[in-house]
């Protein structure tokens, strides 16, 4: 009889190992649908090791509070991107050559944030007290180029924020918002600045914008 029930236990056992890798496996990686394709709406849960994306007509990107993309965040070349970061990006997040882009930011961006090329773009650093955290940008923020760039702080810009080139620049820095150290914009753009909150080390203005 126990000839009969040793390679009952040999066989299952396999069997649980197999099965249990995969689970493994999808709890380290989470950006879904993967690669995504254009109009999708991707979700960003667990700890995914980076986001890439690139010539789509248009994407939507949500990453959830609780998560950690432990690698670069990249979109490029996108017409129409919307994207709502409740997690922490502990790479750079650099959003390349896209059309229009919507950026809700509540989470934590560790490396920086860099935008470049022209477009259209609305970045909101964001209070969001009933869903999570309020939005903290670590490491500098950077503009290069000549679209209209419109950013829009509630919380704290730690390393404060680079802007190059012409175009339009729309600085909204709340009541109650921080942007530690400075306000840097260099170039032949039209600028609009309003502060109700605090920028410590100051604004430099250089060019012959109007």
């Amino acid at each position: 009889m126990s000839k009969v029930r040793f390679p009952t236990l040999s066989v299952s056992l396999p069997f649980a190992f197999v099965a249990w890798l995969p689970a493994g496996s999808a709890a380290v990686a989470q950006c879904l649908p993967n690669p995504p394709t254009s109009g999708a709406t991707v979700t960003c849960s667990g700890n995914p090791n980076g986001f890439q994306a690139s010539g789509l007509g248009a994407l939507t990107v949500n990453v959830l509070q609780g998560t950690n993309i432990n690698g670069s965040f990249t979109a490029s070349t996108i017409g129409v991107l919307d994207v709502t970061n409740r997690g922490n990006v502990n790479g750079l997040t650099s959003l390349t050559n896209n059309g229009q882009v919507t950026f809700l930011h509540f989470g934590a961006l560790n490396n920086g944030l860099a935008i470049i090329g022209p477009g259209t773009v609305t970045v909101t650093n964001g209070r969001d007290g009933q869903q999570g955290p309020s939005g903290q940008i670590n490491n500098t923020f950077t503009i290069n180029g000549d679209g209209q760039h419109t950013f829009i702080n509630q919380s704290s810009l730690n390393s404060g924020i680079r802007i190059t080139g012409s175009g339009s620049n729309t600085i909204d820095n709340q009541a109650g918002a921080t942007i530690n150290q400075a306000l840097s914009i260099t170039g032949d753009a039209a600028n609009t600045i309003t502060n109700a909150g605090t920028i410590n080390s100051g604004i430099q203005l250089s060019g012959n914008g109007p």
